[in-house]
């Protein structure tokens, strides 16, 4: 694998950012470490919390906030970095990101995510309040967010054909590699 010094995984929820997340740092001995876990350990609630309490907004700029505070920390680390789904959306974030390591833009069919995320939509909540049609959702906010997941990524994978997270893994080192 070429000299990397962090490896940042982005994508859409359901993606497999923080499954695949652990299994790379495993498969490499680093340390791994998930921007919503980071928040919701600060905050001392679940991010679907937050979400109701405070809205999207303030969670946006806990989200920047957790960037910076990680940039100092995992500067002279190998992490790997798992983050939620919506942090490349912000430009400051976006640019946090290219400065922490390599991004890789982990994506998934709407058939893999609805699956995925379809048991747990109360846990989500960009789709919490659309139980009626929630893939018509989940539709809208890929076609949205496609483009500035692209802008930041030096690396895609499509995640919907692999059975397991470490084979998605092994695939992100092949593509480190070349």
């Amino acid at each position: 694998m070429q000299q990397t010094h962090n490896i940042i995984l982005i994508g859409f929820m359901g993606s497999g950012k923080s499954a695949v997340g652990r299994a790379l740092a495993g498969r490499l001995r680093w340390r791994h470490r998930d921007t919503d876990t980071e928040i919701e350990s600060e905050a001392g609630c679940t991010i679907a919390d937050l979400f109701l309490a405070e809205g999207e907004a303030a969670f946006r700029h806990r989200e920047t906030a957790t960037l910076v505070r990680l940039l100092s920390e995992i500067t002279y680390e190998q992490t790997i970095l798992s983050t939620g789904g919506g942090t490349p959306l912000q430009p400051e974030n976006a640019a946090l990101l290219k400065q922490m390591g390599t991004v890789i833009w982990l994506q998934a069919s709407l058939e893999a995510i609805w699956v995925r995320v379809g048991p747990n939509l109360a846990s989500r909540p960009l789709l919490a309040a659309y139980q009626d049609n929630p893939q018509a959702r989940i539709e809208s906010l890929l076609t949205e967010r496609t483009p500035l997941y692209a802008a930041v990524a030096d690396f895609a994978l499509d995640t919907s054909i692999y059975a397991r997270p470490m084979e998605a893994a092994n695939q992100i080192l092949s593509l480190l590699d070349r």
